[in-house]
């Protein structure tokens, strides 16, 4: 799979960014969601492989050990879809999307969006919610994943899902972990932390 790399990136003020993490030597994201200069990224394989060998890193840490475990299961099994395109691989990739999502909604609302009202209250901003909008797009995104993979199972079972499907689900998965994963690292890990503490103390 190729890897985004090339030369020197644009100015910052045409949408580029010379800012990169460790000495992989890429140029950070465009200016956008994360503004020029914004945190740097490990560069990531992308599009459809030529080879199938497609290697899908796990994202950055979320600070929460048993959902970053999660995290490098889900892109192990992408990475096997990628080698065989099989019926069973598509099958692995949902349990595993399947397991980690339940997990992850299940801590996110204990210890991030308990307190947001489900669903979302009006719009106006008297009833205006951040954490109760970012659950609903956030879990929302997890259904969206979760067809794709519905049908890259059914596909597989025809013999047909192709190189380049298997390259979307991949880009898919980072792009919900850039923009979704990364927000609610430091507050769950921090609440989790509180807990684990709260409940020591209870206990001495």
């Amino acid at each position: 799979a190729s890897l985004e790399e090339g030369g020197a990136p644009p100015p910052c003020d045409l949408g580029g960014c010379g800012r990169v993490e460790g000495d992989g030597g890429a140029p950070d994201t465009p200016a956008g969601d994360r503004g020029c200069c914004g945190p740097a990224k490990v560069p990531r394989a992308r599009g459809a492989p030529a080879d199938g060998a497609l290697e899908v890193p796990p994202p950055r840490s979320v600070k929460v050990a048993i959902l970053d475990e999660d995290h490098e299961r889900c892109a192990a099994a992408l990475s096997r879809l990628a080698r065989e395109r099989s019926p069973s691989a598509a099958s692995a990739l949902l349990a595993e999307y399947e397991a980690h999502f339940a997990r992850e909604e299940r801590l996110l609302d204990e210890h991030v969006y308990g307190s947001a009202p489900h669903p979302p209250p009006s719009s106006s901003p008297a009833g205006f919610s951040a954490d109760a909008g970012a659950r609903k797009s956030h879990f929302g995104d997890h259904l969206r994943l979760l067809r794709g993979v519905e049908e890259a199972v059914e596909a597989a079972s025809r013999g047909a899902l192709d190189a380049s499907a298997v390259a979307r689900l991949a880009e898919d998965f980072e792009t919900h972990a850039d923009r979704y994963d990364g927000a609610y690292a430091d507050r769950l890990s921090a609440s989790m932390g509180a807990a684990a503490t709260a409940g020591t103390a209870a206990a001495l």
